[in-house]
């Protein structure tokens, strides 16, 4: 039965109650009256866990990745905020993977020690870290930190040099020294033509 229909019944109920005749002042009150009730009914049942299906990898990998320490203990809230962000990253990374997720949450944590690392805020800043055919031409941007940088620094500049720019961190290298790292990089392996 739809709300209608039951706000119908409960104004017939009323009308039959009161004799057949109700005044305006009593229809009024027939129907808060309904709608109070039909509220009560709407209230939300207390959450029942899923044990019977298998779980969802993506959602606990960016659950766990993100701060949750007990799957079994998110809210509501926080199961809702973790599954907006998981759609709004497949809807740009269809064949999403967990070591994908993990990657990119490393990566942030990383790059962003001090913001809050949080399932909304991965989702917001995915393009940042996502290794996808648009993102490949930063192999030769100076701006997009490259994955493995500092073993091509350590082997550029020794490990001492290099360790300092790793701890230094990618943004606070001279352009030149980005670019001969990401030289380095990119140079053809051994063995491959």
């Amino acid at each position: 039965m739809t709300p209608g229909e039951k706000l119908f019944e409960s104004l017939l109920a009323a009308r039959e109650k009161a004799g057949g005749t109700l005044t305006q002042a009593d229809w009024i009150a027939a129907a808060d009256q309904a709608i109070v009730d039909l509220q009560v009914l709407r209230k939300r049942k207390p959450r029942r866990l899923k044990t019977d299906r298998p779980r969802n990898l993506l959602f606990d990998s960016l659950a766990l990745g993100t701060g949750c320490r007990d799957i079994s203990q998110i809210t509501r809230n926080g199961a809702k905020a973790v599954g907006v962000a998981l759609a709004d990253i497949r809807e740009v990374a269809p064949g999403l993977t967990v070591e994908e997720i993990d990657r990119v949450v490393a990566a942030y944590r990383n790059r962003h020690p001090t913001w809050p690392c949080t399932a909304t805020a991965i989702a917001k800043h995915w393009a940042e870290f996502a290794a996808t055919a648009a993102t490949r031409a930063a192999k030769r941007d100076l701006y997009v930190e490259p994955a493995l940088w500092s073993g091509a620094a350590k082997a550029l500049y020794g490990d001492d040099v290099g360790g300092q720019m790793v701890s230094r961190g990618w943004f606070e290298l001279g352009t030149d020294m980005r670019a001969d790292i990401l030289r380095q990089l990119n140079q053809p392996k051994k063995g491959n033509s």
